[in-house]
């Protein structure tokens, strides 16, 4: 009995633990593509506005969100330089 309750507690704790480093590391991502790509903060709202509401739940808001994120993820070539 106190085996199960130590256990279910420990399942709890390490899933929250992953869940927020794996916000955290989303959120680093976001902020370090807002410098080239000014229009992903709107990537970062919606990761703030999921710390206090469930945006991801409706499938239309994930859907977006994943698209989004892979065109902000997406490293662009640099332009060729001219030479003489």
């Amino acid at each position: 009995m106190v085996w199960d309750q130590l256990t279910s507690h420990l399942e709890v704790l390490w899933g929250g633990i992953l869940a927020f480093v794996c916000f955290a590391v989303l959120c680093f991502c976001v902020i370090r593509r807002i410098r080239t790509k000014p229009w992903a903060i709107g990537l970062l709202a919606v990761l703030v506005h999921a710390l206090v509401d469930y945006p991801f739940a409706r499938a239309g808001v994930a859907l977006w969100f994943a698209i989004l994120l892979g065109i902000a993820s997406r490293n662009e070539p640099e332009p060729a330089r001219m030479t003489r």
